[in-house]
């Protein structure tokens, strides 16, 4: 392989848990729960610490976006959760204390230079709930920010597109540090996991191949011409020392770089 395509791959952490959920009629259902790693604190080449940004949120969501692509999966049906600002409760154990759900979508428009129809990739990140309006039924969507895709990836649109107080909530949790050193946390919004192999067959056999070696790996994507995105590697990482795995596969596949 060529440095020009051994430039263009990325690298993202993955975990798969399956699991299984009893609702409140009883019935039980299988899960799959898909997560992406988390931003954190990590040393660059330099020596220096680094800590974790929004910046490093959106390089993230970034990633996970070719992840889906090279999964076959429209980004666009996909949203991801993001958690963060944890705290470790009187029982000992750790909980986030802000859940903000981001979307992908495409932004189309008239370029009135050349009067072409152009699009653009953003992201819609939310933070709480829709509600309906009990005058009007009408949906009052959750408060949000959106980013854009530009040459050097995604960055936040201009404060008078976004919503202020969102931004800040999205801002403190992403310099928010728990006891492990991690920020913001990432997993697929989507955990039907008899769904994801009717309906997405190859991110099924992907996790099912993870499960199997253990649940947690670092997954390659080249970027191949003419195909686009696809998944070029799969390596197991071992549980024996988790915290570090952790710790490492973060620092390789989310700070250094995009790996382009």
């Amino acid at each position: 392989m060529n440095q020009e395509n051994e430039a263009k791959k990325l690298r993202i952490f993955t975990t798969v848990n399956d699991f299984q959920k009893e609702d409140t009629n009883g019935i039980i259902t299988d899960k799959r729960l898909i997560g992406f790693g988390s931003t954190s604190s990590y040393i660059n080449d330099k020596g220096e610490e680094q800590k974790p940004n929004a910046l490093q949120v959106l390089q993230h969501l970034d990633r996970i976006e070719k992840f889906l692509k090279a999964n076959d999966i429209d980004p666009r049906k996909m949203p991801i959760i993001l958690t963060g600002d944890r705290t470790v409760g009187d029982d000992g154990k750790e909980r986030s204390g802000t859940t903000m759900v981001a979307k992908y979508f495409i932004n189309k428009y008239i370029d009135p230079e050349t009067a072409q129809t152009k699009f653009m990739n953003k992201i819609m990140i939310s933070y709480g709930k829709n509600t309906v309006n009990p005058e009007t039924g009408e949906t009052e969507y959750a408060p949000s920010i959106t980013a854009t895709r530009g040459k050097n990836g995604y960055v936040l649109d201009a404060d008078k597109y976004i919503n202020q107080q969102v931004k800040e909530k999205f801002i403190n949790m992403s310099k928010n540090i728990d006891s492990y050193g991690n920020s913001v946390k990432f997993t697929l919004g989507m955990n039907d996991k008899i769904k994801m192999h009717n309906e997405y067959p190859q991110l099924a056999h992907l996790t099912n191949y993870i499960v199997e070696q253990g649940g947690v790996a670092m997954t390659e994507i080249s970027f191949a011409q003419g195909r686009g995105a696809v998944i070029s590697d799969v390596n197991p990482i071992t549980k024996e020392n988790p915290q570090q795995n952790h710790a490492q596969n973060l620092e390789q596949q989310i700070n250094k770089g995009l790996d382009r």
